[in-house]
This record gives C-alpha cells, sequence and structure tokens, in this order.
C-alpha cells in the first residue's frame, strides 16, 4: 500500500497516528465550506422557486464529500439562477 502511494504521489515520512478527535476530523476546506452554504441556501430559495428543486436536490447529494465535478454543476446552476432572477411565484 505504502509502495502503491509513493510511486503516484512520492515519499512519505513515518508517522504517530493520531488516536483522539483530529483523527476524524471533517475536511473544512474554503471550497467545501462554500459549497454546503451554496446548498443551504438553495434549499430555502427552493422553497419560493419549484423550478430549483430538483437541481438543488442533485446538488444536495454531493454534501457530504463535494467534489471538483460538484463545484461545476453548482456553478452550472448558479448561471441559472442569475439568467432566471426575475422568475416569481405567485400564489393565487
Amino acid at each position: 500500500m505504502v509502495k502503491a502511494y509513493e510511486e503516484k504521489k512520492g515519499r512519505l515520512k513515518s508517522q504517530q497516528l493520531p488516536c483522539d478527535s483530529t483523527f476524524h476530523m471533517e475536511d473544512s476546506s474554503p471550497d467545501i465550506l462554500l459549497y454546503r452554504s451554496l446548498v443551504g441556501m438553495g434549499i430555502y430559495l427552493s422553497q419560493e422557486r419549484p423550478d430549483l428543486s430538483f437541481g438543488i436536490k442533485e446538488l444536495a447529494g454531493k454534501m457530504s464529500r463535494p467534489t471538483q465535478l460538484s463545484m461545476q454543476r453548482m456553478k452550472k446552476f448558479l448561471g441559472y439562477v442569475k439568467g432566471t432572477i426575475h422568475y416569481t411565484n405567485y400564489v393565487k
């Protein structure tokens, strides 16, 4: 396993395995936090905009581990939102 990793990524240095809560810490890079925030805003917005419901549902499915493809899809979704900002949902 170590050999396979080192062939692809380079040398590893020996380390102690952490046995506290830091071992299970979630990745909180700015992109992941931004993605999750945008999904939350989309869920809120989809209550007023039913046309967004399916798209935000699909994006929310990747919330635990967003990928680069997820971010590209989010960018496309945001482009749609920007292009349809004038849409409204009137209940009569």
